[in-house]
């Protein structure tokens, strides 16, 4: 599906009319003087529903919403499309349901994508190398990103195309053999994935990850952003690694720090890209 494409029924959808905040608006007074006289209308009710937003705005394409999708689609998570030499549809996996279109809303449905395959048991007690790779590639992440299995399978795919880009760009930019350059492990595609999945159009937020005991939100949000995202954990230092030693600036004469510890915040990369520190998995990003 063309990310410019929208779905005819999103075509359907019209601003509502309710006062804005701060609406100017020209009212003709039966007075005597017959004058036109100015109106300020402030009563925007406040129990306005977030959840009903998205039905109220007329939609844009992806590329007007998003300004720096073309130049990142190619490396972000997508839902499958059957068309080998296209990208699908961006996950958005960190917009919160109120910034979308029905369209874009029913995606995250579960069900919506079917998988190529069905996996299913027979409760034997018999060892099987393919339930065994099953259990590790899909079942753990199926159970806390909610997500359909068809989105992870398409995906892994994708990150795996990408980790052979960066593979063959290290050994071309370091003129190192194939055989010097070290790998994962299979056991550590999940975890891999899970990262990737939640890499966005303009921010990388962690919501699912269980790396050293963290604790996600809320059990009910898997990949997708049910509430806007809003930095939970603070990032400490370990004590033994670059980012901790403090660095000498010769023109202050004062020593700093690489990174700001001790503060849950929202750190921004020089190329304009967010990261919002949702889980302490996420320091890894630094």
């Amino acid at each position: 599906m063309d990310m410019n494409e929208i779905n005819e029924d999103d075509k359907t959808l019209l601003r509502s009319n309710r006062p804005s905040t701060l609406s100017l608006e020209i009212h003709t007074m039966d007075v005597d003087i017959n004058e036109k006289v100015l109106v300020i209308d402030l009563c925007t009710p406040n129990d306005v529903d977030i959840k009903n937003e998205a039905s109220t705005l007329t939609p844009k394409p992806l590329i007007e919403r998003f300004p720096n999708l073309g130049n990142r689609l190619p490396v972000l998570p997508c839902y499958p499309t059957n068309d080998k030499y296209a990208h699908g549809d961006p996950l958005l996996p960190n917009i919160s349901p109120h910034r979308l279109t029905q369209t874009e809303q029913t995606r995250r449905q579960l069900g919506t994508f079917k998988s190529e395959f069905d996996f299913i048991t027979k409760d034997s007690m018999v060892p099987s190398f393919l339930y065994e790779k099953y259990q590790m590639f899909y079942v753990d992440l199926l159970a806390r990103l909610k997500v359909d299995i068809a989105i992870l399978d398409y995906n892994y795919l994708r990150l795996n195309n990408y980790m052979k880009l960066l593979l063959f760009e290290r050994m071309r930019i370091f003129n190192i053999s194939l055989n010097n350059i070290s790998k994962i492990d299979e056991k550590e595609y999940p975890l891999a994935l899970e990262f990737f999945l939640q890499f966005d159009v303009n921010m990388f937020y962690m919501k699912t990850c269980s790396l050293r005991y963290a604790r996600p939100r809320t059990l009910n949000e898997g990949l997708f952003c049910l509430q806007e995202p809003e930095a939970r954990y603070e990032l400490s230092a370990c004590g033994n690694c670059a980012l901790c030693y403090p660095q000498y600036d010769r023109k202050y004469r004062m020593k700093k720090s690489i990174v700001d510890f001790s503060q849950a915040h929202q750190h921004t990369f020089l190329n304009g890209y967010h990261a919002i520190l949702n889980c302490s998995a996420a320091s890894f990003i630094y």
